[in-house]
């Protein structure tokens, strides 16, 4: 009986909205991958499934970001937060993206 409570109560915490939630993404630019944590808020489930799945990727256009070079290195650059954070939420629907963590810097070589 306590199993079945704990299952109808889990299920019950999975349908309601959470905030502030960390979940990893994979980026690609132009041959560069990387993940990056981002805060979200969603429904449990979904924000669960970003967590433990681990199978949200997204491709992004070079031309949709805002990139600067790197300071040690005229090959390497750096994404500014603000347009990686637009055009990730851009693309993954099922939960709003608030915030964006440490992003790497990319390889520029042939651009």
């Amino acid at each position: 009986m306590l199993a079945v409570s704990f299952t109808m109560w889990w299920l019950t915490q999975l349908g309601k909205s959470y905030s502030d939630v960390e979940i990893p993404i994979e980026v690609k630019v132009e041959g560069n991958i990387f993940n990056v944590r981002f805060k979200a808020t969603g429904v449990g489930y979904k924000l669960m499934a970003h967590r433990m799945l681990g199978s949200t990727s997204v491709e992004v256009p070079f031309d949709e970001l805002e990139v600067s070079p790197a300071p040690e290195s005229a090959w390497r650059g750096v994404i500014g937060p603000e347009s990686l954070l637009k055009a990730v939420a851009a693309r993954v629907g099922d939960v709003k993206i608030e915030s964006v963590g440490f992003i790497p810097e990319i390889s520029l070589r042939g651009r």
